[in-house]
């Protein structure tokens, strides 16, 4: 095999792989939206309301650690592209302009 061949099949193999993982993540987020919502209505709204945004703040805390602004910036994106997670925080009385906020203030603490 050709050194252009190994080359080429390793930057296949990297783009199929992120591709993969980004269809994971947001598979995740639908999962964790579906037990969140379950969550609401056998526990309220009220109760967790408090616990969902302590969890998005510590998840977008420990990411803009890790990797910085492009980090946040990249969660934030694929929880505004997950319909279900937008559609668990309008259960929740929260929207987009809450995600903004919270990660302008993870990105802000660093």
């Amino acid at each position: 095999m050709s050194i252009r061949s190994k080359i080429l099949r390793k930057i296949v193999e990297q783009k199929v792989s992120t591709e993969i993982h980004e269809k994971l993540d947001n598979q995740s987020l639908s999962v964790v939206s579906k037990v969140v919502r379950g969550q609401i209505k056998a526990f309220g709204v009220d109760i967790m309301r408090p616990r969902v945004i302590k969890t998005i703040e510590d998840d977008l805390r420990r990411e803009a650690k890790k990797r910085g602004q492009a980090g946040v910036d990249k969660m934030l994106q694929e929880a505004l592209n997950t319909p279900a997670y937008m559609d668990m925080l309008k259960d929740l009385g929260m929207g987009e302009e809450h995600l903004r906020l919270m990660a302008k203030e993870a990105t802000d603490e660093k």
